[in-house]
């Protein structure tokens, strides 16, 4: 038997589903769970699974343009040279390709 607390799911089988019912933590004040209870959940980020210099660039590079790397941590983090302005134009960014493999030499 489960209780589904956050997330967008089927109501029935409880799985991820975008057209699903939107369940949110808030709606009950406290939580109460039995002893040994487990709790899981998903989320959107991967949590830093590997070596961050083997990200492939164009990925750095959109993570760069949707806000979740910032211009220093794709440099210094991920060994990616990325030019331009992510708040004002963050569609023009681009790759410095030598820059780049220089970092991640």
């Amino acid at each position: 038997n489960t209780t589904p607390i956050a997330g967008v799911l089927d109501e029935q089988t409880k799985a991820l589903d975008p057209n699903g019912v939107y369940f949110y933590y808030a709606r009950q004040h406290v939580w109460h769970t039995a002893p040994s209870a487990y709790s899981r959940y998903i989320t959107n980020g991967g949590g830093g699974y590997g070596d961050p210099k083997t990200r492939e660039p164009e990925r750095v590079r959109q993570d760069v343009r949707d806000g979740y790397v910032s211009l220093t941590a794709a440099r210094e983090t991920y060994g990616v040279a990325i030019n331009g302005d992510p708040g004002r134009d963050p569609e023009g960014l681009t790759i410095d390709e030598i820059e780049t493999a220089n970092l991640r030499r």
